[in-house]
C-alpha cells in the first residue's frame, strides 16, 4: 500500500520527550491508502482545480498546489513571513535525495539492507587521515573494495525521471547526498547544471588535497548571522591557492595520472590484458560480477602531481572544502523554501539535520517519501510510504491535473 500519514512525535522516553502515552493519536483525517493494485482515481475535479477528497486532506494534492504554485484553503500555511535574501531566485520546493531513490536502480543503499557499505564499519576509513596514512592501500584495501569507480553501468530509473519532469514544471530545485551521477543521467533533459546539488560528491571524479588541511572544520565561523549553515564562507587561507584541483575544480577520470592507473581505474585496462584491469566473471547465480581493480599507485593529480582523493565528501571534511559542493547554493535554497521534501534518506547526515531544523523553526512544510515513517524528528512531517517508483509518478500525475485545470 501507499501510505500517506501526518506524522507526530511519539514522545519515546529514549528521545527524552516523555512516556510513549502522551504521544497525539494520528487522526484519520491524516491518513490515506492507495493501493498499486488497482487502478488509482484522482480526487473529484476540476472545476477550481482538484478539489480535497471525502477521506481529509490529500498531501499529495497539497504538494502538487505547491509546486505549480495553485494555493487552496485548505492546504497547509505557508512558511513563516521571514527576510529573504536569495540570489538564486524564487522560493523553490527542495527535493533532498537520498540512497533509496537509487536502489530501484540496483545501486546498494548506504546505511540500509544486508548488503549496505555501512555495515562494514568505515567510520574509521573514509576520511582524510587515513589515506594520508597508506593512500595506496586506502585504495586498494578500502576504497576499490566498497565503491566502483564509476556508474556507467546504472541508469536512472522513473524516480529520477520524474524529479526532473517536476523542475519544468515550478521552481523545484534537488539535492542530493548520492554520488551516482544518476540525476543527470535522465532521459529527460533539465537544466541540472542550474538545479541540482551533488552536495556529497560524484564517484567517477577526483580531487586534490594538500598535504597538511588548513580547510578544515572548526567552531568558529565570522558569519553568525547566517540562517543556514552547513560551512564556512571564509576564504580558507592556503588551500585555495595550492592547487585548483583542491578546492576549485575537479579532476575527470580521463585526467588523472599516471596513464596506467587511468586505464584500470576506467575500467580500459581490460583492452590490453593488463595484470590490474577489471575482472570479470560468473557468480553462483550465473549473473556477470566484477571484482574491484587493484592500482600498483595511487592516482596523481594532473595539476602538482599529488596523491588525489575520489570526489566524495569524507567524514572529516566539510561542506566548504571544495567548491564542488556548492554549500552556500545549497543554504540558499534551504533558507528560501516554500516546501522541503526528503526521497529515500535515513536522515543520519548534516544536510538532512540542517533542512528539518531550520524547516521546523520556521513553519515550512515537509514531507517524507520513504519506505518507512520519519520518527520523532519534528512536528508536522507527512510520510508518504511505499517505493519511490510509485509515490513520485503520482505527485507527478497531480501536478499535471493541476497544469492542465488551469488552461
Amino acid at each position: 500500500f501507499l501510505h500517506v500519514t501526518r506524522n507526530y512525535p511519539n514522545y519515546s522516553s529514549n528521545m527524552g520527550y516523555g512516556t510513549r502515552s502522551q504521544a497525539k493519536k494520528r487522526s484519520p483525517e491524516n491518513t490515506t491508502l492507495l493501493s498499486p493494485n488497482r487502478k488509482r482515481a484522482l480526487p473529484p475535479a476540476f472545476e477550481d482545480g482538484i478539489r480535497r477528497s471525502k477521506r481529509g486532506s490529500n498531501s499529495l494534492v497539497s504538494l502538487a498546489r505547491i509546486i505549480v504554485g495553485k494555493s487552496d484553503p485548505g492546504d497547509p500555511p505557508p512558511p513563516d513571513d521571514r527576510k529573504r535574501k536569495n540570489p538564486n531566485g524564487g522560493d523553490p520546493v527542495l527535493f533532498i535525495t537520498g540512497a533509496g531513490l537509487s536502489a530501484e536502480s540496483g545501486i546498494p543503499t548506504f546505511r540500509g539492507g544486508s548488503n549496505a557499505i555501512w555495515s562494514q564499519s568505515l567510520w574509521s576509513h573514509a576520511t582524510r587521515e587515513a589515506f594520508r596514512l597508506d593512500p595506496l592501500g586506502w585504495y586498494n584495501d578500502f576504497w576499490l573494495c566498497n565503491f566502483p569507480t564509476h556508474y556507467d553501468g546504472y541508469d536512472a530509473n522513473c524516480g529520477h525521471e520524474v524529479l526532473a519532469e517536476l523542475t519544468e514544471m515550478g521552481d523545484v530545485k534537488i539535492v542530493t547526498q548520492n554520488v551516482d551521477g544518476l540525476h543527470s543521467k535522465t532521459k529527460f533533459k533539465w537544466n541540472c547544471e542550474e538545479k541540482l546539488v551533488e552536495a556529497h560528491g560524484r564517484i567517477g571524479l577526483y580531487k586534490c588535497i594538500p598535504d597538511v588541511d588548513t580547510d578544515s572544520e572548526c567552531e568558529s565561523d565570522d558569519d553568525d548571522e547566517r540562517p543556514v549553515k552547513l560551512g564556512r564562507r571564509e576564504s580558507g587561507g592556503e588551500i585555495r591557492t595550492v592547487c585548483a584541483y583542491a578546492a576549485k575544480k575537479s579532476i575527470g577520470a580521463d585526467e588523472i595520472l599516471p596513464i596506467h592507473v587511468r586505464a584500470a581505474l576506467n575500467g580500459t585496462a581490460a583492452a590490453s590484458g593488463a595484470s590490474n584491469a577489471v575482472k570479470r566473471m560468473l557468480n553462483e547465480r550465473g549473473e556477470v560480477v566484477e571484482e574491484s581493480p587493484e592500482i600498483d599507485t595511487p592516482p596523481k593529480c594532473p595539476g602538482c602531481g599529488r596523491f588525489c582523493l575520489p570526489q566524495a565528501l569524507l567524514f572529516d571534511e566539510g561542506y566548504h572544502s571544495h567548491q564542488f559542493y556548492q554549500f552556500e547554493k545549497v543554504e540558499s535554497w534551504i533558507e528560501n523554501a516554500s516546501a522541503v521534501v526528503f526521497v529515500g534518506t535515513s536522515f543520519s547526515v548534516a544536510i538532512t539535520d540542517v533542512a528539518l531544523k531550520y524547516a521546523h523553526e520556521h513553519h515550512i512544510p515537509v514531507y517524507n517519501f520513504n519506505i518507512g515513517r520519519l520518527e520523532s524528528r519534528t512536528k508536522g512531517v507527512i510520510n508518504v510510504i511505499g517505493s519511490a517508483a510509485v509515490t513520485l509518478p503520482l505527485l507527478l500525475e497531480y501536478c499535471k491535473q493541476l497544469t492542465n485545470s488551469e488552461k
